[in-house]
């Protein structure tokens, strides 16, 4: 696949995630710039469609984007009991020129303050950092460590 060609499959995946799921992935435009910058690394989290807010940034997907999109909710618009979103990147003057309806959306970016507030995946990977930082500190007195277990073990 060329890295221009927009793959269904993909998008369907992030689109049917479960709520409360997340995965991290890399913002490759400038539309959300200052507060999210070029090859930034971004957490999101599927979060019920209709307990987003203006204000809340979202990613999501539209015919003809071979990439999601990552930009800021605007305005929450209810018509028919149907929502839809208003959204506009950061760093645009203009508002989108479309609504997301909930059959494109795909998550909500975690900021600061969320990122690590009951997010399984960010306290399963502080604790694989927390063991590779003891790895790599411990890697020095491993020799000992080992020459001592195997001491005891022989006893």
């Amino acid at each position: 696949m060329k890295i221009n060609q927009r793959n269904p499959a993909i998008i369907d995946f992030f689109i049917n995630l479960e709520e409360g799921s997340e995965f991290y992935t890399v913002v490759i435009g400038r539309s959300m710039e200052p507060t999210i910058k070029v090859d930034e690394s971004v957490l999101i989290r599927k979060v019920q469609f209709d307990k987003l807010n203006n204000g809340d940034i979202i990613a999501f997907t539209k015919p003809n984007y071979y990439f999601p999109i990552v930009h800021r909710i605007v305005k929450k618009i209810v018509h028919n009991n149907k929502i839809k979103f208003c959204t506009k990147g950061d760093n645009a003057r203009t508002t989108d020129k479309w609504q997301v309806e909930e059959k494109e959306y795909i998550g909500k970016v975690l900021d600061d303050s969320e990122r690590y507030e009951g997010s399984l995946f960010a306290e399963k990977l502080s604790r694989v950092l927390s063991l590779k930082k003891l790895l790599a500190t411990s890697n020095r007195f491993m020799p000992s460590l080992l020459k001592t277990l195997l001491l005891r073990k022989n006893e």
